[in-house]
């Protein structure tokens, strides 16, 4: 009897991820990590802004997750300091720090 084969992999044609927009640029997705760093507590993430027209460039926005919804430009320049600015926030502070004390303790193991 003969061995059961699987079929051949199928192949994607490069024109198919061409059309599927590119993740945040490497220094913005840096910029990130670092501040997700320096402030564990908050929760943010990095999201493309919709296209007003199909020959507008690409734009990245901050979400912030405790403060619903608001949007930040990076910058100025290849920094977050503007996003940073909000993280100081009292009222935003006063939200991380209500949910902090609402997520339960983790143990370390």
């Amino acid at each position: 009897m003969p061995k059961a084969t699987a079929p051949p992999p199928t192949r994607t044609s490069v024109s198919a991820f061409e059309s599927q927009p590119a993740g945040p640029p490497q220094w913005l997705r840096n910029a990130t990590k670092a501040m997700q760093e320096k402030w564990r507590h908050d929760k943010f993430t990095v999201i493309q802004r919709r296209k007003v027209s199909p020959a507008s460039t690409q734009e990245w926005r901050l979400k912030c997750l405790d403060c619903p919804g608001k949007l930040y430009t990076p910058g100025p320049g290849e920094t977050l300091a503007n996003y940073e600015i909000h993280l100081r926030n009292r009222l935003h502070r006063r939200r991380v720090n209500e949910r902090v004390r609402r997520e339960p303790v983790r143990s370390k193991l």
